[in-house]
């Protein structure tokens, strides 16, 4: 663990698979609850709030990755 914390680029890793985990479980652990209390609807409704979470993740994941288009590479 000793040699993980010294090298930055893992230590950036842990630390935002850290904060994911403590911000997105209660998010997945309560949605049942949010979905059948606050809009009244069933397990279709869950898997569509579930569905969107995810697609919004892969949204976010693009939207933050380094694009490498137009660029060459070389001289």
């Amino acid at each position: 663990m000793r040699e993980i914390l010294r090298q930055p680029s893992l230590r950036g890793a842990l630390l935002t698979v850290l904060c994911t985990s403590l911000l997105c479980v209660p998010l997945i652990t309560f949605c049942p609850v949010l979905v059948r209390q606050t809009f009244g609807s069933s397990a279709r409704s869950f898997s569509l709030a579930i569905s969107a979470f995810g697609v919004g993740g892969l949204f976010g994941a693009a939207g933050c990755s380094p694009s490498t288009r137009g660029e060459t590479g070389g001289t």
